[in-house]
């Protein structure tokens, strides 16, 4: 038989009403540590994709800044 402890409720009230969840847990010999190694190759995974959009829009913005310096210095001097 399953205990009430394998059981997470969750409850919301508001204006309009009651909302109410229920997830049932499942023992399992290793499912933890399962899933802990899959969220946290997943958090690594995540994370250096985002690490690597934050490098390229720094990149873009030290090369428009480039540009534009060069630009700039292209029209002050006389040709």
């Amino acid at each position: 038989p399953l205990g009430s402890g394998l059981r997470v409720t969750c409850e919301a009230w508001n204006v309009h009403g009651k909302q109410s969840a229920a997830v049932l847990l499942l023992p399992d010999k290793g499912l933890v540590s399962q899933a802990f190694s899959n969220g946290a190759f997943l958090g690594t995974g995540v994370m250096t994709f985002l690490f690597l959009c934050l490098l390229l829009v720094i990149r873009k913005t030290l090369r428009k800044k480039q540009t534009q310096a060069g630009t700039l210095a292209q029209a002050g001097t006389p040709a």
